[in-house]
This record gives structure tokens, C-alpha cells and sequence, in this order.
């Protein structure tokens, strides 16, 4: 009996289930959205569920949350765009993503150059398109946090592990190394974890003394 009125009650203050592919959790500024047979994108409001083929964008100062039906979650940066293709799989147009991938089958997140491939782990993914007429390459960048993945260009692939990040450079994929202090890449996260309060408490928490201790050190 205790055991199934603890359940109620963890049931009753979790996020609903999202009933497409993804629900929009938080929206720090004006979120856009467009779904698979939409021509124009449109104003995007917490709680919103997303069906497969819905494209994200967010402007400058602009971020946003998304929950996973699989209990997955997506974090999504300013002057970003990406579509959620289907379960399982999503394409990063430009901008920053940070994601968490549930323990599954094999979930996918691309770009034009590159594709990181996991199971089960914890990623950022950074990816600037090349500026046409100049001589700036596109640049992707990949930070593992937890777990491990694999990052593919379309000549090689390689695995990246816990505390280690890559880049790629147009369509060269280089050696990963350790990325030290992950502290510093995750920074512009702490305004979503702030607007989720106690569902993120335990996050927030292990930030909060992992900050306090590198100032004890210092």
C-alpha cells in the first residue's frame, strides 16, 4: 500500500508525457515552431507537444527545454534551429543543443557535416555553417559529459567518451581530447535549470557544490 501511494504521488508531480515526439518544457523568450506541413514558423508555448518533422528555432537571448517521451531531454541555446525528425533522431541546423539520451536504441543527432551516434549518454553539440563566399569553414564541436558516443564525418568515425570533446573542422574530424573542467561549456544552461526549480533540484544541487568546491580549491 505505501509502496503504490508513493507512486501516485511521484506520478502526480512529474511533467506529463509528452504525446508526440517531444514537449516543450521551457521557453526562456519567444520560441518558434514549425510543424511537417507548415509553411510558416509560429510562436511556441510551454507545454506544447511537437510531432515528428517539427522544426525548433530560437533568437538571440532565446533557450528552451524539451522532454523526450523516452525520458530523454533536450536543451536547446540561443539563435538555434533544428528539427526533430522522428523518435529517436534530429537534425541540428545551426546553434547549440545539450542532450540526454535515454537508454534505447541507437538516438542520432546530426548536422551537415557530422553525426554523433549513442545509446545512453550525456552530449553537448555546437555547430557553426559555413559562411558562403568566405573562407570560413563550418565548425562542430562535441562535448561527451556522460556515457559515450560516436561521432561520425562522412570519411570517418570514432568514439568519444566521458570527459573527452572533438571537433570537426568543415568535414575533417580530429582526435578527441580530455575536456578538463566541464563546468565552463555548460554555463549557458543555468537559466533553464533555474526556470525548472524543483525538477532540476538534483542538477542544480551537484552544480552548486561542484561550484562551491572549485572556489575552496582556488
Amino acid at each position: 500500500m505505501i509502496q503504490i501511494l508513493l507512486a501516485t504521488l511521484l506520478a502526480a508531480g512529474a511533467e506529463p508525457a509528452p504525446r508526440g515526439i517531444a514537449k516543450l518544457t521551457v521557453a526562456l523568450g519567444a520560441v518558434q515552431g514549425k510543424g511537417p506541413a507548415q509553411p510558416d514558423w509560429a510562436p511556441l508555448a510551454a507545454g506544447a507537444d511537437l510531432e515528428a518533422g517539427s522544426a525548433v528555432r530560437t533568437g538571440a537571448g532565446v533557450r528552451a527545454a524539451l522532454d523526450l517521451p523516452d525520458g530523454g531531454e533536450l536543451r536547446i541555446d540561443e539563435n538555434t534551429e533544428l528539427t526533430l525528425e522522428q523518435p529517436r533522431k534530429l537534425t541540428l541546423k545551426q546553434g547549440r543543443l545539450w542532450i540526454r539520451i535515454a537508454a534505447g536504441e541507437p538516438f542520432a543527432v546530426k548536422n551537415e557535416y557530422a553525426t554523433l551516434t549513442s545509446s545512453e549518454c550525456v552530449a553537448d553539440m555546437t555547430f557553426t555553417p559555413r559562411v558562403p563566399n568566405t573562407d570560413q569553414q563550418a565548425m562542430t564541436v562535441v562535448y561527451v559529459f556522460e556515457g559515450k558516443s560516436l561521432v561520425a564525418s562522412r570519411k570517418y568515425t570514432q568514439e568519444v567518451t566521458t570527459g573527452y570533446w572533438c571537433t570537426l573542422l568543415g568535414g575533417q574530424l580530429n582526435t578527441p581530447d580530455p575536456m578538463g573542467d566541464p563546468f565552463l561549456p555548460t554555463l549557458w544552461l543555468h537559466p533553464l535549470l533555474r526556470e525548472r526549480g524543483p525538477a532540476a533540484a538534483r542538477e542544480t544541487d551537484r552544480r552548486v557544490r561542484g561550484l562551491l568546491s572549485r572556489l575552496a580549491r582556488q
